[in-house]
């Protein structure tokens, strides 16, 4: 499950690295790579179909479907993906899981089925359905069992194995 990760943050990274070039001039932009495209312009919903590589502000998701919801203003509602799903926000998380979906209104990322997830400091989390608020930095995992890893700092010499006199 670690090479999984890592292949995938590495893989990702260099994505990320090529794909920001081409949108950097427009950070707002939504770019898509797939097999099939459609789009209902009555209902505002893009869909993506195999092999999806999506790029938006500084969120990176490669899945086998992706769908899009855009608002009445032409701004990101929500964003579905299902299928062999690999999801990050820049530095800040990786994570491989079945299916993700984020909702911008609340600020919401939820992951559900076999999620590996990974933060910035190193921390690892394996749960069935992992729900992140990324702005307030909130995370709630659950499923049976939910396995945690965390990246923990050295005690200090003295700080709490000596007794004081």
């Amino acid at each position: 499950m670690r090479k999984c990760i890592t292949s995938a943050c590495l893989l990702l990274m260099v994505m990320l690295f090529l794909a920001s070039a081409s949108v950097a001039a427009d950070e707002k932009a939504l770019t898509v790579s797939s097999e099939r495209q459609s789009i209902d312009y009555a209902a505002r919903i893009l869909t993506y179909e195999g092999e999806v590589d999506a790029y938006w502000q500084d969120y990176s998701m490669q899945a086998d479907y992706v769908t899009v919801y855009i608002t009445e203003q032409d701004t990101l509602d929500r964003l579905e993906a299902s299928g062999n799903v690999m999801f990050n926000k820049g530095q800040d998380l990786s994570a491989c899981c079945d299916t993700v979906s984020y909702d911008l209104a609340q600020d919401l990322i939820v992951m559900e089925g076999n999620v590996s997830y990974e933060d910035e400091m190193g921390n690892m989390l394996q749960a069935q359905k992992v729900s992140l608020w990324p702005e307030i930095q909130k995370l709630l995992a659950e499923g049976q069992p939910v396995r945690a890893t965390y990246a923990l700092g050295e005690e200090l010499d003295g700080a709490s194995s000596e007794k004081s006199e």
